[in-house]
């Protein structure tokens, strides 16, 4: 599996990785207003902790309809959501969904390809630790790696976005050993409800 280092240049048409996207003061700020998220918002149908803005995604029919709609995202995401749109030229308009995510040391999210109604264009904002994730390409089965650090951002269009499976594995270390702490990750996609 190719290691996607911060020097060199990812072999993924459409990945495009922002190290620093956020200021280490952003990302402690974005964490502590996450931290803060009453009990209530959280889901936990999931092995991990999950809120939604936005829009609701149903993880059951794998659909979001109009009646799923949450209102608008809370201003701290609003103002990330359009400079993901402005600074990475990625997004054909802003993003109006986010989701967080919560990972605890141990717990991971399998192999997947965000569902075609979320839009040409994926972006995960990193905070809390830095975790690996890892790529497999639907056809080639050609497989990479990249370690997300805390306050990047990785956005997902084209090919990396359509052809290729992304997720992180289920483990309590990185490989070299480093203990997990607590990760979050939010990510942003478009949605138009059919």
């Amino acid at each position: 599996m190719n290691d996607l280092s911060q020097s060199q240049e990812p072999t993924i048409s459409g990945f495009t990785y922002i190290p620093q996207f956020l200021s280490y003061d952003e990302a402690a700020n974005h964490l502590r207003w996450i931290n803060t998220r009453p009990t209530d918002e959280w889901k936990t149908d999931l092995s991990r902790r999950v809120i939604h803005y936005g829009w609701q995604y149903d993880y059951q029919s794998r659909q979001i309809s109009s009646d799923l709609y949450l209102g608008p995202l809370p201003d701290i995401f609003s103002k990330l959501a359009m400079r993901l749109f402005s600074e990475t030229g990625m997004f054909l308009e802003v993003p109006n969904q986010v989701i967080v995510n919560e990972y605890e040391p141990g717990q991971g999210i399998a192999m997947h390809t965000d569902h075609p109604e979320f839009g040409p264009t994926v972006a995960m904002v990193s905070l809390g630790d830095s975790w690996s994730m890892d790529f497999l390409h639907e056809r080639t089965g050609d497989k990479q790696s990249k370690l997300l650090e805390v306050g990047s951002a990785l956005v997902l269009g084209d090919e990396a976005r359509l052809e290729w499976r992304h997720g992180i594995p289920k483990r309590k270390s990185e490989p070299g050993g480093r203990k997990r702490d607590t990760r979050v990750s939010l990510t942003f996609r478009t949605v138009h409800p059919q």
